[in-house]
């Protein structure tokens, strides 16, 4: 785990990309890491495909609330393209926001990404409506 996330997390040190190995102690922990990739469907056939095909007739047709992609330029597992042409998949979803400094992780980029969505969702509702 430690070496993926430094692979796109530059800006973390190495003591906390090694924390992201604290669940996995050992080979047999890191079994589902290894699984996962195969669990994912490639073909139109595969098992899951059927339920993802629904999931992205949902997101097209379906989906009615806000959206907000982050996209990590550094990304060694999807990239900008996919996550480019994600978005264009999901109804309503305005035009993705690149973080040039992130990787697959984007969340390790908290403060900018909290901000950013707080201006985004929060934007056009009165201070009013915000009070507890």
């Amino acid at each position: 785990m430690a070496r993926l996330l430094a692979r796109g997390n530059p800006q973390l040190s190495e003591a906390e990309c090694a924390a992201y190995n604290a669940p996995f102690p050992d080979a047999g922990h890191r079994a589902a890491l290894r699984a996962f990739p195969a669990l994912v469907p490639e073909h139109t056939s595969d098992d899951g495909a059927a339920i993802s095909r629904e999931a992205r007739r949902f997101w097209q047709t379906r989906w009615e609330g806000q959206s907000l992609m982050f996209i990590g330029q550094q990304d060694p597992v999807f990239g900008e393209p996919v996550m480019r042409a994600l978005a264009s998949q999901i109804r309503g979803c305005p035009a993705p926001i690149v973080l040039s400094e992130a990787g697959h992780f984007v969340p390790e980029h908290g403060a900018s990404i909290a901000r950013e969505a707080l201006v985004r969702f929060f934007h056009s509702i009165p201070p009013t409506s915000l009070s507890p």
